[in-house]
């Protein structure tokens, strides 16, 4: 019996190199779907494009400039699943630019995060939230 789980424990250990791997992928492709998701959305929801790729209307209030950020910032990574025109290449070069473009995204949310803060700190914390002279401390 005692050879049994010794034999386990082996086989066991054998394949942990094998389960972290599948385990290291599939958290890969899950931040992959999520990362689609999230562009997807912007895409068709907040620029108004569409996955398969069919032209604005003619006339459409922005439309270069939403097709152009449909393409370039908000584009689907390389190594997604979902097939939409807007997709970076299978290249050094596209998954470059998907970096770069990721980077431009969280840049933005953080420089939006900051003038929040600097918008709340003009508007609360100043002298006016200060005790005036001659009351008695809230300590």
């Amino acid at each position: 019996m005692g050879y049994k789980r010794v034999r386990e424990a082996r086989e066991y250990i054998k394949s942990a190199p094998q389960k972290a791997e599948e385990l290291k992928n599939a958290v890969i492709n899950k931040i992959i779907d999520v990362d689609d998701g999230v562009q997807s959305f912007v895409r068709t929801k907040a620029l108004g494009l569409m996955d398969d790729g069919s032209m604005l209307p003619e006339g459409a209030k922005l439309g270069a400039l939403r097709e152009i950020l449909g393409g370039t910032v908000f584009a689907k990574s390389p190594a997604g699943f979902s097939d939409t025109a807007y997709r970076m290449d299978d290249t050094a070069a596209g998954v470059a630019a998907t970096l770069a473009a990721r980077g431009l995204q969280a840049g933005g949310v953080t420089a939006a995060g900051v003038g929040l803060y600097n918008l709340g700190q003009m508007a609360f914390g100043g002298e006016a939230d200060q005790q005036e002279r001659g009351q008695l401390p809230l300590y």
